[in-house]
């Protein structure tokens, strides 16, 4: 007699599927259906909003400016997380199973002179229609994106 070997698969919902191979010569594995093809229907993701950029201390010094004060300026604001519906051609969370991590990206710094630094790039993270945002520490319902073009800044 041959050993017993045993596969299993986990699935989203987490329920285990058993699958016995035979003890045959040249025994091929079916991986059922391809992942393209599968719907998935839950995704949790993390976000975060990009770093301000750091302010500079600057003071103006010049020759016939009595007491020239402040002169430097504000870091520029970090960059937001965006939820946008992708329109028709998306169907399905498929593609958070690639990417997880999402973050705006960082403000630049200040300067002297009263340069205010750039702010960050907005990261936009593209949904299908009727996906509900929740907050996962709280489960509260954050929006629901029903039509295309609609956006909620997440962070």
């Amino acid at each position: 007699k041959g050993s017993e070997i045993r596969a299993m698969e986990w699935d989203l919902e987490g329920e285990e599927d058993e699958e016995e191979w035979d003890d045959g010569e040249k025994t091929v594995r079916g991986r059922g259906i391809p992942s393209e093809m599968r719907y998935f229907d839950t995704a949790k993701i993390c976000v975060k909003a990009g770093d301000g950029g750091k302010g500079c201390v600057a003071f103006r010094r010049e020759k016939h400016v009595p007491y020239g004060g402040p002169w430097g300026g504000n870091g520029g604001d970090g960059g937001n997380v965006v939820v946008r519906c992708g329109g028709a051609g998306l169907s399905s969370l498929q593609h958070f199973r690639q990417q997880i991590h999402f973050r705006g990206t960082r403000g630049k710094h200040g300067g002297g002179n009263r340069k205010d630094g750039l702010t960050g790039k907005d990261i936009i993270v593209t949904v299908p229609k009727g996906t509900l945002v929740k907050d996962s520490a709280t489960g509260q319902v954050l929006c629901e994106i029903m039509k295309e073009g609609e956006q909620y800044v997440v962070v």
